[in-house]
């Protein structure tokens, strides 16, 4: 299992993206109301052996609640749970437009010789995750 991208609100906001048992699992919270049995939390999961040693791509778009989830040209389309539009976090993401709109792409793959794991094109530059002697 292994964290590909996470962002957390004070309010119980949060969003995450993880590689769990060779499938990539999305989480996201847009909030819940505490005077309603209504709950926001809402994953989706895609993916198959994903720990094949290739690399795959992952744009995620999101709209107030309307979200697009999409693993190698395959979109899953839904929409969260809850009452809230917004994501509020305490740090802005890269491609978080505003708190209504969430943008993100990344290529990641679960190993290989060099040790690259993640690869994230952004405006200024490249993000590159990788391990250094298997750490």
């Amino acid at each position: 299992m292994g964290c590909c991208s996470t962002g957390e609100g004070q309010q119980g906001d949060y969003i995450s993206l993880e590689l769990q048992h060779a499938r990539l699992m999305l989480s996201i919270n847009l909030g819940s109301n505490q005077y309603s049995s209504i709950q926001g939390h809402t994953s989706v999961s895609s993916g198959s052996l994903l720990d094949d040693e290739h690399w795959h791509s992952v744009f995620i778009q999101r709209y107030r609640r309307n979200v697009n989830f999409t693993l190698d040209h395959h979109t899953q389309q839904f929409r969260t749970n809850g009452e809230f539009d917004q994501l509020d976090l305490d740090y802005e993401l890269p491609g978080q437009g505003d708190s209504d709109t969430l943008s993100v792409s990344l290529s990641f793959r679960t190993w290989n010789p060099s040790g690259l794991l993640v690869y994230t094109a952004l405006a200024d530059g490249v993000v590159e995750v990788g391990l250094a002697d298997g750490k």
